[in-house]
């Protein structure tokens, strides 16, 4: 299995993000096209930009470790969660935040169980962009063209991973649920609609490159053949199809997204800011 380093596609990914503060609840943010969500730095329910700022900020500086020097020796600093945790309940604490009767859940912005959602996922997400832009490096695909969803992490209440990949078309090998990097099967159990990890929030499943071998024997590649790249670049999605969404979701997107986006003849068009 190749030892991929996704530092500085993972960055890349984040430095693309920009920053949009609105009221949606995760259902809703689920309702916006996907090259929108992949587009904007958000978390449910948090309307302050420059907050998302903050977070953006402590997200590239877990990212990004510098090295200094100290008695003449270089030493790696970085950024962990806790202290990030710590910082940004300093932010709120500042801005004056009131969780009100949500105090200590899920929904409170300054709880140690958001802040840490909030911080891991941001940073999962932009290393697994990362580690898929070098998956798909020709070289790599060649060599191993399919992967495979295994737990990683325990959990005290497991999501049914096997049922929601068969769900989506997947087969199973002996207990292992493997496919070809090119079967849209990633981005149909992906509660993101993204081809590569987390595939959930808080999820302990992870994705492994499988050799060509494998592939072969299980059946999922013939011999001599080869694996369609999947990966574009980042920037090249701008646009999203407003068909099916309500009148009323883009009304929405335009008031929260402001000029970042131009909504018109059917079409949901991102323009940035920042960064892009």
């Amino acid at each position: 299995m190749p030892t991929l380093n996704p530092f500085k596609e993972a960055l890349q990914k984040l430095a693309g993000r920009s920053p949009v503060g609105v009221d949606f609840s995760s259902s809703e943010w689920a309702d916006v096209p996907l090259e929108l969500r992949e587009r904007a730095l958000f978390s449910a329910r948090t309307t302050n930009a420059a907050y998302l700022q903050d977070i953006k900020d402590r997200v590239e500086a877990i990212l990004n470790p510098v090295t200094v020097e100290r008695d003449g020796q270089p030493v790696t600093q970085g950024l962990d969660v806790a202290t990030a945790r710590t910082e940004l309940k300093q932010i709120l604490k500042s801005i004056s935040y009131d969780p009100g009767d949500k105090a200590g859940t899920i929904e409170d912005l300054s709880s140690d169980a958001r802040l840490n959602l909030v911080l891991r996922h941001n940073v999962q997400s932009s290393q697994g962009y990362g580690n898929y832009l070098q998956s798909q490096a020709e070289g790599v695909l060649d060599e191993w063209p399919a992967q495979e969803l295994f737990r990683a992490e325990s959990r005290e209440e497991p999501r049914d991973w096997p049922t929601r990949w068969m769900q989506a078309g997947g087969q199973i090998f002996a207990g292992r649920m493997i496919a070809l990097k090119s079967d849209p099967i990633w981005s149909e159990i992906s509660r993101f609609g993204t081809p590569y990890a987390p595939l959930d929030y808080n999820s302990g499943m992870e994705l492994r490159d499988v050799d060509r071998e494998t592939a072969i024997e299980l059946g999922l590649l013939q011999p001599g053949a080869t694996v369609q790249r999947t990966v574009e670049e980042f920037n090249a999605r701008l646009t999203a199809s407003a068909a099916d969404l309500s009148p009323e979701l883009l009304d929405s997107l335009q008031q929260s997204f402001g000029d970042q986006v131009e909504i018109g003849d059917g079409v949901i068009r991102w323009k940035g800011g920042e960064g892009d």
